[in-house]
């Protein structure tokens, strides 16, 4: 079963390149003939670097439930030691919804080749999805619990402090893809590609102070394998910056669940999708 999930993909990926190479036979690629006659028929390698500009991503996982205990239960803050130690319980809710994710870079790079005059493209390559909010911001959902004055709720104010909880994606994520273009217009090219991506999974708790948040420990519970088919339209000369459009699909094609991560019930998004830009040399 899990072979078939990797190779569909795979098909779909080759039947997209042989629309590409359909599309390189319009009437655009025909208006010099006499200068076609006269390039270089050797395909040229070159090595190229871009950078995806993420704009917005849905969640990977809709929800999770029964989330041990382990988790929940997170001690009071060393710091906090005038707190009643009755105050202090584990987080009472046992899920959570994970919330969509923005603003991600790619930084991509790899080797290039043309062919049919410089009509198709081909590229092949590695790049690491990195998502710089969830490092310095903790841009995702938590589940926290006060335990100061208003003990057993999520009241935040000045001189309260919380525990919290958080499942999440990690903030690296490293990638292989391959993408085929084809000029559509002057300047204008149509991109499809399909990108093959590791996801981690983990939960972490800590505490919430001084509206901060301070991880105390994070647990591993799931790596996931996604295929990524994406299309760009893109503006600009092979030899110059070229900026792009792309919108792309996050399918589950690969899962594997640590003990712990076995104990929840996880819920994953079949529907995901992601759209940005990406500028390139």
């Amino acid at each position: 079963m899990e072979l078939e999930q990797i190779v569909n993909p795979v098909k779909r990926f080759l039947g997209i390149s042989l629309l590409a190479g359909a599309l390189a036979m319009n009437p655009f690629f025909a208006r010099n003939t006499q200068a076609q006659e006269k390039s270089d028929k050797t395909s040229k390698i070159e090595s190229f670097f871009s950078i995806d500009l993420g704009i917005y991503e849905t969640p990977l996982i809709n929800k999770v439930e029964n989330i041990p205990l382990k988790i929940r239960n997170v001690p009071k803050h060393p710091a906090d030691d005038y707190v009643n130690d009755k105050n202090v319980a584990p987080i009472e809710s046992d899920n959570i919804k994970l919330a969509y994710r923005m603003s991600w870079l790619n930084p991509k790079i790899g080797c290039r080749s043309s062919f049919l005059d410089e009509n198709i493209m081909v590229k092949l390559g590695m790049g690491l999805d990195f998502y710089p909010a969830g490092i310095f911001f903790f841009d995702y959902t938590t589940k926290e619990r006060n335990y100061v004055h208003y003990p057993g709720t999520e009241k935040r104010g000045t001189g309260e402090a919380l525990t919290y909880y958080s499942i999440h994606p990690i903030c690296l994520e490293p990638n292989i893809f391959s993408e085929i273009e084809t000029n559509i217009a002057e300047k204008i090219k149509l991109g499809l590609g399909y990108k093959l991506s590791k996801v981690n999974i983990i939960a972490e708790n800590g505490w919430d102070r001084y509206n901060q948040l301070e991880r105390r420990k994070k647990y591993n519970l799931s790596g996931l394998v996604y295929g990524k088919p994406y299309i760009s339209l893109i503006y600009g000369e092979k030899d110059d910056v070229q900026i792009a459009l792309f919108f792309g699909l996050n399918n589950l094609i690969k899962k594997r669940f640590t003990n712990l991560g076995k104990q929840m019930n996880i819920d994953f998004n079949n529907k995901a999708w992601f759209v940005g830009f990406k500028i390139g040399i």
